[in-house]
């Protein structure tokens, strides 16, 4: 009965230990999120903090690092389509209708792309969904083309960023960080 039982933790820690080396590798450009208003999720769980903050917008991204590489001009090239990260397609969800720069968008789930060029960015909302980067984009989809402009940045971001910013007269904007290249698109909330 001793030596049956042993067998059988024996095989079942051995599946065990067998099933962990199958574990996927970390991904080398992590998924992660950006909320407006910022932290919404965060701040609904914080105990003592205002409760029910309603998300006006999420967007779902990958973050490439850098690691010494020049970015835009190389590995970003000039006057293409790029997915605005790494690995899936950005994704930005609006919760509620939206101007986005000068694009009227209902509620609901995009594609983000980017046409970039040195001085300007040409942001392409989409809506196919569901897609590995650009490449299988359906042009067909692109339901708006919104001009952003390109400015320096002092500071290097080290991964690519997006995250939302609120201006100084009181608008939003959405950032787009990396490197020594910053893009801001304005949005605003109905």
């Amino acid at each position: 009965m001793k030596f049956g039982l042993s067998l059988i933790v024996f095989l079942f820690g051995s599946m065990a230990i067998f099933a962990q080396d199958n574990l996927p590798a970390i991904d080398k450009s992590p998924l992660d999120v950006a909320y407006y208003p910022t932290n919404t999720a965060f701040r609904n769980f914080q105990k003592g903090a205002e409760r029910d903050i309603q998300p006006k917008a999420r967007i779902l991204y990958s973050r490439p690092q850098k690691k010494g590489r020049s970015i835009f001009g190389e590995l970003v090239p000039y006057g293409e389509v790029w997915r605005l990260g790494a690995n899936e397609a950005t994704e930005l969800t609006l919760y509620k209708d939206a101007m986005l720069g000068d694009a009227n968008l209902k509620a609901g789930t995009y594609s983000l792309f980017a046409m970039v060029e040195e001085d300007t960015w040409t942001i392409l909302v989409s809506t196919d969904l569901y897609i590995w980067g650009h490449y299988h984009m359906d042009e067909s989809k692109i339901i708006a083309r919104i001009p952003a402009k390109v400015e320096p940045m002092d500071e290097e971001a080290e991964a690519f960023t997006i995250t939302f910013v609120d201006q100084e007269n009181g608008s939003v904007a959405i950032l787009f960080a990396w490197d020594h290249t910053k893009v801001t698109l304005p949005i605003k909330f109905k």
